[in-house]
């Protein structure tokens, strides 16, 4: 089967109408949106944990770095690339 690329109109009208052919069941319309609800608050919880993930990263990568000194206050010779001497000559 030939499906429509991902994100184009076209593929989000055929997630749609497998929905919408479910509707011609009385309870259907109330379960579609009552589902179409639980899964906007499924994502809104499952970005608030990464939210707090990411916060507790955050805070671990300060803690850790926070004895570092700032970029804008390293002087030039700290912030060059050491050149590597291996002993061979050119």
């Amino acid at each position: 089967m030939n499906y429509p690329p991902y994100g184009t109109p076209e593929y989000y009208s055929n997630l749609f109408s497998d929905i919408i052919a479910d509707s011609e069941h009385p309870q259907a319309i109330e379960s579609i949106l009552e589902g179409f609800e639980l899964a906007i608050n499924s994502w809104i919880d499952y970005h608030g944990s990464a939210h707090k993930h990411y916060r507790e990263l955050m805070a671990a990568f300060q803690s850790v770095t926070s004895s570092f000194p700032p970029a804008h206050l390293k002087t030039q010779e700290e912030t060059e690339i050491p050149v590597i001497k291996t002993g061979a000559s050119k």
